[in-house]
């Protein structure tokens, strides 16, 4: 994790250098909040995937950046903020894997607020 964390850090310090091509500024955000969430830092994934979001990616790619930032609300526990994210990717009518995700996870945060669980 710490290598992974350095590393990270590099490349983070040379987003900047493809300031005019935000296709590969896009990748690599997208990249670094994958990196984040599996290493169990929801607040700093988040971080990336608003960045991502602010660079507006394609529309197959909105759906992405949506359901990951929905997630790291979540795991972050902005129940309400998640929900939104969440149901923004769904809103954009893409049918592409992360709307699905987005769905299964609305489905189960409803589930889990009409047991009382949240």
């Amino acid at each position: 994790q710490d290598e992974a964390k350095a590393e990270s850090a590099r490349i983070e310090a040379q987003i900047d250098s493809f300031a005019r091509d935000r296709a590969t500024q896009r990748i690599v955000l997208a990249a670094l909040g994958r990196a984040w969430a599996v290493l169990e830092a929801p607040d700093r994934s988040l971080e990336f995937w608003k960045k991502y979001l602010a660079l507006d990616p394609d529309p197959i790619g909105q759906p992405r950046g949506h359901c990951s930032l929905g997630e790291c609300l979540n795991k972050l526990g902005d129940f309400p903020g998640a929900k939104a994210s969440l149901q923004e990717a769904v809103n954009l009518k893409i049918d592409c894997h992360h709307a699905a995700c987005a769905r299964k996870l609305l489905a189960t945060l409803q589930q889990e607020k009409n047991t009382g669980a949240v």
